[in-house]
């Protein structure tokens, strides 16, 4: 099952080439109602147009990138995460695909948490793996960086549900940001 799904979902991302995200329906979870948000996301484009800005990791364009805030220095310590809402709770989520930013590695992620929730998250005490644990634990996954840009496709054990979606990052290329050009949910 796992494999299937897994081949699916690499197929998927293969036909996604050249393809706007607008496009894409077969597979992926809607993000036409989702927000994000994140403690360490800045208030404006800090790298440049539309660049830096949360709204970027989900914004259907390979080109821009969400970028932890460098400027202030409020995003500049790991773990870094940001929140989604998907407006409802969805269920049969099978898996995730992170696109790192373009052009450069710094503060692509290279070790990634995710959690899903029914209600909203309460990281008041910090996004450590022990202040969260009453969350579901959908998946713990390490990537490597060899200087390419390419998604980083990760299946969950099981199948999740939830409206919430936490996405942290506990370790970086840069070492202290939190970089994401495009993340993706799927189910069947």
């Amino acid at each position: 099952k796992k494999t299937t799904f897994f081949l699916t979902l690499c197929l998927a991302l293969f036909c996604w080439t050249g393809i706007a995200s607008a496009q894409i329906t077969q597979g992926v979870v809607s993000r036409d109602v989702w927000t994000l948000s994140s403690p360490a996301a800045p208030s404006s484009a800090i790298e440049g147009a539309g660049d830096g800005r949360i709204a970027a990791a989900i914004d259907g364009n390979e080109a821009t990138y969400y970028h932890s805030d460098w400027y202030t220095g409020s995003g500049s310590a790991l773990p870094q995460y940001f929140i989604i809402d998907m407006g409802a709770t969805v269920s049969d989520i099978e898996g995730f695909a992170y696109l790192p930013r373009p052009n450069n590695g710094n503060g692509t992620s290279t070790r990634m948490r995710v959690y899903f929730s029914d209600s909203e998250f309460n990281v008041s005490g910090g996004v450590s793996k022990e202040n969260l644990s009453s969350y579901t634990l959908a998946a713990e996954a390490t990537f490597s960086y060899g200087g390419t840009r390419e998604y980083k496709l990760v299946p969950f054990e099981e199948k999740q549900s939830g409206r919430y979606v936490l996405v942290v990052s506990d370790a970086s290329t840069s070492g202290t940001y939190f970089t994401c050009a495009e993340f993706y949910l799927f189910n069947d």
